[in-house]
């Protein structure tokens, strides 16, 4: 994805207030016309309200088009020759989780420039497909790892699987110490025809996996009036919160959302169409969600609103 693509998704978040409050009447048509989404109600006392179903679609555009962009850098990054070889192979070590911080310059400038591009992503690694960490950007993040193998982690197991980009569910990060999910992408070997896809035959030279904790859009919607529009969150289809910037917890926790086991259950968990936003009314609150689908992976979009 291009870089004005990406400043162009976060131009989207800041300006969601004046695009919410701009009329009921501009809102209610560009949601009929603009997106055509069907509201489904869990509780047939909801009463859908237009500017609040446009607001979470424009979220959930925005926190699909970060992801997208994510899968997107990391795939095209997978094809990099820089990374088609294991030349300190034998340097990997316990003690370091890897190889040491000095070794392998080229893939760790390589994956430093996907850092600075996409801040998004908290820490990316080679992991090799055994399951150990081969090297890790930044290096902190690698030597503080608990240990050096990941065989057991979703991202792995999804990865190796199906060969293919694999997003996982919400998880405590042992490279940052805080909700992440991971993108894991297979790396193509050396002799490899460039943008042809690894078979369920062939083994790949390792997986590129980022750690993303969708940071800025944490803080592009900690600026946005929460009186007037209501608190954006975003969960994975066990309640798993991986945004939700007005939680006094501390970050080092998994969070389960609060008003999850009175959602929909059988539409969470069997799927639900993407072009659908559906309102569940609880008390004086209503909660508006919708999926956010994308490649290797599904998330689900939250708009939770006094009533």
């Amino acid at each position: 994805m291009s870089s004005s693509k990406i400043i162009s998704s976060l131009l989207i978040i800041a300006t969601f207030v004046a695009i919410i409050h701009a009329s009921s009447t501009y809102s209610t048509e560009l949601y009929t016309q603009g997106f055509g989404n069907r509201i489904e109600t869990s509780n047939l006392e909801a009463n859908p309200n237009p500017d609040k179903v446009l607001a979470l679609n424009i979220f959930a555009d925005v926190v699909r088009d970060r992801i997208n962009s994510i899968i997107n850098i990391l795939e095209f990054s997978s094809n990099n020759q820089v990374l088609s070889t294991l030349p300190y192979l034998s340097n990997v070590s316990e003690t370091n989780h890897g190889i040491p911080a000095h070794l392998d310059y080229g893939k760790r400038l390589a994956i430093d420039n996907i850092l600075k591009i996409i801040p998004d992503i908290a820490s990316i690694y080679f992991v090799l497909p055994d399951g150990n960490i081969y090297l890790g950007e930044p290096f902190a993040h690698q030597e503080q790892l608990p240990r050096l193998n990941f065989a057991d982690r979703e991202w792995y197991i999804g990865v190796t699987e199906t060969n293919s980009t694999y997003v996982s569910s919400i998880f405590l990060s042992a490279s940052i110490n805080a909700p992440a999910i991971a993108v894991a992408v297979p790396v193509l070997p050396g002799n490899h025809s460039d943008n042809i896809l690894l078979t369920s035959e062939e083994t790949p030279l390792g997986y590129l996996v980022g750690i993303v904790n969708l940071e800025s859009v944490k803080e592009a919607i900690k600026k946005i009036d929460t009186n007037a529009i209501g608190r954006f969150l975003v969960i994975d289809r066990n309640g798993t919160e991986l945004v939700n910037p007005f939680d006094s917890s501390t970050n080092n926790t998994l969070d389960k959302y609060d008003y999850f086991d009175l959602l929909d259950d059988d539409l969470i968990q069997l799927g639900f169409p993407s072009n659908q936003t559906f309102v569940y009314d609880q008390n004086n609150t209503s909660v508006y969600y919708k999926p956010i689908t994308f490649e290797g992976g599904k998330l689900i979009a939250v708009l939770e609103t006094d009533n």
